[in-house]
């Protein structure tokens, strides 16, 4: 892909030292809710006393991710907590029994946690928080500031640390802060001050925040601003609902995390918003890893730092991390994770119990496939083409033959100039009903944006597509280009292909008349498939020599001999449809006999790599049943292989072929013409 996708770079772990202030919540999580794991002595279990202040264990585990994403994410976890353990008294009360003993130890370590919350500051000054110190660094080096260019995305999974974070950052980096005028960058100043509904300040210019909490138009708002060159936004704070499936990419490749999802799958989902095509930079990720000296803390290096390591490594070896634990949901990987941890676990253990950390014995048998020379692949099929890939010579030939002059009115179509240089077709798909539905598989956000079902615009010119891609990149108020590149495989290619093939009935094919034609020959496709009903051989052939000595070519051949193709001129009718359509049993009957003597020769092709395969399975089954093996790896392995077979049995080339008459090529009853208009075929 070449400089459309810059390589991948590191994923870089920045220790921050935690502060006075948050060593000692680490001290409070540590003596009370994350005691460290019993270890054995010779004269017993020590610690073994130790236990969880919590009533659900979880609540620990979650205290912990809120105070490791930031203070005010933890202190709105504890007021939930708080509340809810009131809840639990009161009913209690309600109902004449008495709560449980354990509800008060713990609303007094809730109470204690919050008070060490409280404590800390707002961010406002450097010394308050260890992270938030360190992002502002580090968003100063990458040069994010109010007189540069340079966008940066930050991540967190609290809702609140985002909400926190987009009110501190920006005025230590130098923004003027929410509620002033500021110099969009274009000429024209945006204003951001009180919001009339509630006369609220609103969020800085250079700043927006997304979260699952916004609305679906808020969030493509968001995104519209931050993917817009000249829009004045540097900072995006969001959370992973940003995670899977948003472009971040074209005007950003820095990434942080400022916290990190206990989640291989959402880690590589996260990095995966910057590093994607069209990326023409380096992506740069950054993580802030809060470090603690109190002895036993869980800090960011007991599960964060280390599933950011095995995520790297994952990309770096696989290509992706979805499958290092074989769960493929990252709330289903976090969930076993927590659980893992509170009955004692690491996360190396974690790793080493998963469903996939056998699946390294699948190395051998399927991770050869990107070791291939080219001379070892198989041949490429040749596809007749009657245009040679010429989308241009296709499109205009389809509309001549389904509109012939009236495509103006029927479908809006007129031709135009671009003042830069370059030609365009323009189109009302509002006006072709069938056109417009087909339209829905291009992106919401473009049909509404560029106004596509009343006016759509598209070019075979390569160089202005590029140029409208290119303008609508750097443009203030555009996400995407208003011309687009016509392809083979644009929805407006597809519904001419239909529009054009349904004028043919059932059982019906087009007669093509050339002067270069001596005799009748049939255009036949011979398909062959496997138990599974996909193609394993597709024969494109030219019969001809019919009734007596029937022949067999290339259709290829056939179609350039006889000058097919959009300059063919039209030489009027075929001598004889009614003695054509009686030659078919003929034609189809020679194909089929050429197909089935030439059917070894390439079921060989096809059964050599099933066979060496075979082959491949066979050793690894056995190299793979060691006796160090689990019974339930073995059992793996023993399923694994039978599956494998059965598929391979699978593969094999079965049954009868499939012939399909495409067209027939004759010789017109009169060749004397001077007609050099374009054939309607």
């Amino acid at each position: 892909m070449g400089s459309e996708w810059a390589d991948r770079g590191p994923s870089v772990s920045l220790h921050c030292a935690a502060t006075a202030a948050e060593e000692r919540i680490f001290a409070e999580l540590t003596e009370h809710w994350l005691p460290p794991r019993a270890t054995s002595t010779e004269f017993g279990t020590a610690d073994q006393d130790r236990r969880s202040v919590g009533t659900d264990p979880l609540v620990a585990y979650n205290l912990l991710k809120s105070f490791l994403s930031s203070h005010k994410a933890l202190a709105d976890t504890l007021d939930t907590r708080a509340t809810s353990l009131t809840a639990r008294v009161t009913k209690a009360a309600k109902e004449g029994r008495r709560h449980d003993p354990a509800v008060d130890r713990e609303q007094e370590a809730v109470a204690r946690l919050r008070a060490l919350t409280d404590s800390m500051g707002d961010g406002t000054a450097p010394g308050d928080s260890a992270k938030l110190d360190a992002l502002v660094e580090q968003l100063k080096d990458i040069g994010v500031g109010p007189r540069s260019t340079t966008r940066a995305v930050v991540f967190s999974e609290r809702v609140r640390t985002l909400k926190w974070l987009a009110e501190v950052v920006p005025p230590r980096l130098g923004f003027p802060a929410a509620g002033t005028t500021t110099d969009n960058g274009n000429g024209k100043n945006g204003k951001n001050g009180k919001n009339e509904k509630n006369g609220k300040d609103t969020e800085s210019p250079h700043v927006r925040v997304m979260h699952g909490g916004l609305s679906d138009e808020e969030q493509q708002k968001v995104l519209a601003a931050f993917g817009l060159a000249e829009n004045p936004v540097r900072l995006l704070f969001t959370g992973d609902v940003a995670s899977e499936g948003v472009n971040l990419h074209r005007q950003c490749h820095h990434l942080i995390h400022y916290d990190i999802p206990w989640s291989l799958i959402r880690i590589e989902q996260r990095n995966g918003r910057i590093d994607r095509y069209g990326q023409r930079h380096q992506p740069q990720f950054r993580a802030l890893i809060l470090t603690s000296t109190t002895p036993g803390a869980k800090d960011d290096r007991t599960v964060a730092e280390k599933l950011l390591r095995r995520e790297e490594e994952a990309h770096k070896l696989d290509g992706t991390a979805e499958a290092v634990t074989g769960y493929y949901r990252a709330e289903e990987e976090e969930r076993r994770l927590i659980r893992e941890l509170v009955e004692g676990g690491t996360v190396e253990e974690f790793l080493g119990a998963a469903p996939a950390a056998e699946d390294d014995m699948l190395a051998g048998l399927f991770g050869q496939v990107d070791t291939i020379t080219e001379q070892e692949l198989p041949p490429r099929a040749e596809v007749p083409s009657l245009f040679d890939g010429d989308t241009e010579a296709f499109t205009e030939a389809a509309l001549a033959e389904l509109y012939d002059e009236c495509a103006e009115d029927l479908i809006g179509l007129a031709r135009g100039d671009d003042p830069k240089g370059g030609q365009y077709l323009s189109l009302s798909p509002a006006k072709a009903p069938d056109l417009l539905h087909r339209l829905k598989a291009l992106p919401p956000s473009y049909l509404k944006e560029q106004g596509v079902g009343e006016r759509m615009l598209v070019t075979f010119d390569r160089a202005l597509a590029e140029r409208k891609l290119t303008d609508a990149r750097e443009a203030s108020d555009t996400l995407w280009p208003n011309v687009s590149f016509l392809t083979d495989i644009h929805p407006v290619a597809e519904w001419l292909t239909d529009k054009v093939l349904v004028q043919f009935g059932r059982q019906e094919a087009p007669v093509i008349t050339s002067p270069q034609v001596t005799e009748p020959t049939f255009l036949v496709q011979g398909i062959y498939s496997n138990a599974l009903g996909r193609p394993t051989v597709v024969k494109w052939m030219a019969v001809s020599g019919l009734p007596g000595t029937p022949e067999v070519g290339d259709m290829s051949d056939a179609l350039r001999a006889a000058g097919v193709g959009p300059r063919l001129a039209v030489t009027g009718v075929p001598h004889d449809l009614d003695r054509l359509a009686a030659l078919v049993p003929a034609a189809v009957s020679a194909a089929r006999d050429h197909l089935e003597r030439t059917k070894d020769e390439w079921a060989d092709l096809i059964s050599e790599p099933l066979a060496q395969y075979r082959q491949q399975l066979a050793q690894w089954r056995q190299d793979s049943l060691l006796p160090e093996r689990t019974s339930r790896g073995r059992r793996r392995i023993e399923d694994t292989a039978d599956e494998q077979a059965h598929l391979l049995d699978q593969l094999q080339t079965s049954g009868r072929p499939l012939l399909r008459v495409l067209a027939v090529l004759d010789r017109p009853a009169s060749t004397d013409t001077t007609d050099d208009t374009p054939a309607e075929s």
